[in-house]
């Protein structure tokens, strides 16, 4: 009993002793798109993530160091606003299901999703991809794109 109660005590040490900090990663410009003919109504729009996250954040060694990812902020700018009614953005992966981070109204307003669970795996995924779902007021009878610059906080552990 007493080695149990030594191992259990180390294992919390040393568990106490990591830590984290926060990094913040900001996208490029991405583009989300719909091949047309669109018709009005539900259509959808795709963008494959393609970013070396190493490469791209500083203070990232390692993705499986992630411990927490979180949508922060987004911009959206489609490209005629006048026949859109409104966007919903997911993420979604091959091992992941989809999960929604964003939603935009037919006023161009932009609400990040206060629920956001687990989008680390997103990351870890291999082909995390980025999907609008939106509606059309009308036909649009060319591709549909939205342009997208995304902003995410990333916990991520330390040694």
């Amino acid at each position: 009993m007493r080695k149990l109660i030594t191992l259990v005590s180390v294992a919390f040490v040393l568990a106490s002793c990591s830590s984290s900090e926060e990094l913040e990663w900001s996208t490029s410009s991405v583009t989300i798109s719909a091949v047309g003919p669109l018709f009005e109504g539900s259509n959808t729009g795709t963008f494959e993530w393609s970013y070396d996250l190493v490469e791209e954040i500083d203070g990232l060694d390692n993705l499986e160091d992630i411990l927490n990812a979180r949508l922060v902020s987004i911009e959206l700018t489609p490209d005629d606003v006048d026949v859109l009614e409104d966007v919903t953005i997911q993420l979604a992966g091959e091992k992941t299901g989809m999960q929604k981070i964003a939603f935009m109204n037919a006023d161009g307003n932009v609400q990040v999703a206060e629920k956001q669970e687990n989008l680390a795996s997103f990351f870890l995924d291999n082909y995390p991809t980025l999907v609008a779902d939106f509606n059309l007021l009308d036909d649009w009878y060319d591709d549909y794109n939205i342009e997208a610059k995304l902003v995410f906080l990333f916990n991520v552990k330390t040694n």
